[in-house]
């Protein structure tokens, strides 16, 4: 009986998980910085229009300000990212 050892739960039977995970890493790991910088960029464009819709003067109410606040706070988390993958993703390969 082969088992297969995944964090501390012994794993009866389940060596093709193992190669599994590993084959969908290796096809996933040469499109996802490309698709994190899709995704931030439309998160950050999409969150900029979250805040000049909820900064309009009808739309001024306490619970829009949080709202507001965390679409910034989110626009702040996906540029620096954007700047990670960029950095050590995408550049690394070109060196």
């Amino acid at each position: 009986m082969a088992t297969c050892e995944m964090g501390s739960v012994p794993l009866t039977e389940s060596a093709w998980l193992v190669d599994a995970v590993a084959a969908l890493h290796g096809a996933y790991e040469h499109i996802h910085p490309y698709m994190a910088v899709a995704l931030c960029l439309a998160g950050t464009a999409m969150n900029a229009v979250t805040v000049v819709v909820l900064t309009r003067p009808s739309m001024l109410s306490p619970i829009n300000a949080i709202l507001c606040a965390v679409a910034i706070c989110d626009m702040l988390v996906m540029t620096s990212v954007l700047v990670f993958v960029y950095h050590f993703l995408i550049s690394a390969n070109f060196r």
